[in-house]
């Protein structure tokens, strides 16, 4: 005896040739859902919907919530309605039914504007004034998002942010090591030298300071530069501190030209 009832996923997909395929990389900037519309995977799905439903706007929540299976509704479930699933053996979502009405009155609230998702859309806003104001941040939200924010999500905001853009900063550092070696092997005659500090066996090294002295300045100061050199060094403003040190010289025209640096935690005797 054949069922009665049908689920979300019983329901016939459109043809082939009626499925529009989600291009992140373009479509992300002003998301247009449809029913039929294929996704790369569940997760660049759970961004397109989160920028459609704040550019909607419709506050949304989530009724289904699965690996394979998502369907949203309107929080006050007045009619927008979206499902989708995994397509059998891939990684492929695709929405398989859709009502994009809703009679739900404007709000400047929404759900999905969270303190994170705040950190990652406006981060190198945060990155370039990194003492941007409570109230600062609050009115930019507004004007990009029409969405009100409180000041405890903009400190929260803040907070991961920072954490976002020092992460990326310390990633740099993990490749020191690496960038040291390829200039041995592949550039003869340069000369670089890369200290570490360890609190313990058993920590993680933390980068102290690099001295590094091209091939090619040494080349071009011995051969074409006036036998002077002069020291100076100053402050570096980023996250992390420390200080650049410079060796220099001049060449024919009077131009100064580098011949050597060096990163250190600070000027001293030592360093």
């Amino acid at each position: 005896m054949k069922s009665l009832t049908r689920s979300d996923d019983d329901q016939p997909a459109p043809t082939a040739a009626k499925e529009p395929e989600f291009n992140a990389q373009i479509d992300m900037r002003k998301p247009e859902l449809k029913k039929g519309m294929k996704f790369p995977n569940s997760k660049v799905f759970r961004e397109a919907l989160r920028e459609y439903a704040i550019k909607k706007p419709v506050d949304i929540k989530f009724k289904l919530n699965e690996k394979k299976k998502i369907s949203v509704y309107c929080i006050n479930e007045y009619g927008w309605r979206c499902y989708a699933s995994q397509l059998s053996r891939e990684l492929i979502f695709q929405i398989k039914k859709f009502n994009p009405e809703c009679t739900c009155p404007r709000s400047f609230k929404h759900s999905q504007v969270t303190s994170s998702y705040v950190a990652k859309k406006f981060m190198q806003e945060f990155d370039k004034n990194p003492n941007w104001k409570v109230v600062g941040v609050q009115h930019h939200v507004k004007q990009a998002l029409e969405i009100d924010i409180s000041y405890s999500q903009v400190y929260r905001a803040k907070r991961k942010a920072t954490d976002l853009i020092t992460r990326d900063a310390q990633l740099q550092y993990e490749k020191l090591r690496a960038y040291a070696e390829m200039i041995r092997v592949n550039d003869k005659g340069s000369r670089i030298i890369l200290q570490i500090e360890m609190e313990d066996e058993n920590a993680q090294p933390k980068f102290k300071r690099i001295y590094i002295k091209y091939n090619a300045q040494k080349v071009s100061f011995l051969g074409g530069c006036r036998p002077i050199i002069g020291l100076d060094g100053c402050h570096l403003k980023g996250r992390f501190g420390g200080q650049i040190l410079s060796t220099i010289a001049k060449d024919a025209n009077d131009n100064i030209f580098p011949v050597a640096f060096a990163v250190v935690e600070q000027e001293n005797k030592d360093s």
